[in-house]
C-alpha cells in the first residue's frame, strides 16, 4: 500500500500540490492522502490513459479536512506510468501527480543448505579453464614445433606453429571476456 499526500488549500485557495510522481507496486493499493488546510472545497480526480493499470476512472469529493481515498492497481505483468489529474476550483487549477507501476518482485527462494547441494562442474565457477586450457595447448604445440623443427619428419612440422599462434591468439580474448 502506498500512501501518497496532497495538500489542498495550504498556499492560498483551490491551491493543489502534490509530488512530481509516486510508485506503487502491480496488485497493490494507491492510497491518496487529501490533506485540506482551508474551507472545504470539491475536487475532482481523474485517471488519465490508465486503462492497462487500474480500472479507476473518475471521481467527484467533497473534502473537508483529511479524506483517504484508495484507488485499486491491476496485477499485471506490464510496468508503465499513467497519470491523475486532480482538479479544483470548477476546473480553475489542476495538478498532475504521474503514477509509476513496478512489477512486483519475484519471492525469494529458500535457501539450500550446503549439504544438500550437489558439487559439478560449471564454467561459471571455473571461467578460467576454457581459455587456460586453450593457452596450454597453443605453448604444448609451441614446444613441439620448436623440438621438431629441425628433425628429419616429415610431418607437417609449421602446421603445429600455426595451430599453437592460433590456440593462445584465442585463449587471450576468451580470457578476458571470462573475466569475474
Amino acid at each position: 500500500m502506498t500512501v501518497c499526500e496532497i495538500y489542498i488549500n495550504r498556499r492560498g485557495i483551490n491551491t493543489i500540490e502534490v509530488p512530481k510522481e509516486v510508485e506503487v507496486t502491480a496488485g497493490d493499493k494507491l492510497i491518496l492522502k487529501f490533506i485540506n488546510l482551508g474551507h472545504p472545497t470539491h475536487l475532482s480526480i481523474s485517471a488519465v490513459n490508465s486503462h492497462q493499470y487500474t480500472s479507476f476512472i473518475q471521481e467527484n469529493l467533497y473534502i473537508s479536512d483529511v479524506l483517504d481515498y484508495e484507488i485499486p492497481i491491476k496485477d499485471g505483468p506490464y510496468a508503465g506510468v499513467f497519470d491523475m489529474e486532480i482538479i479544483t476550483g470548477y476546473s480553475t487549477k489542476k495538478a498532475v501527480l504521474k503514477v509509476n507501476v513496478m512489477q512486483k518482485c519475484e519471492p525469494e527462494l529458500p535457501k539450500i543448505a550446503k549439504s544438500e547441494v550437489k558439487k559439478g562442474f560449471s564454467l561459471q565457477e571455473s571461467p578460467i579453464l576454457v581459455p587456460g586450457s586453450l593457452f596450454v595447448v597453443g605453448l604444448l604445440l609451441y614446444i613441439m614445433w620448436l623440438s621438431l623443427r629441425s628433425s628429419a619428419i616429415k610431418f607437417p612440422v609449421d602446421a603445429l606453429n600455426i595451430a599453437g599462434f592460433i590456440a593462445v591468439l584465442v585463449a587471450v580474448p576468451l580470457a578476458w571476456y571470462y573475466r569475474p
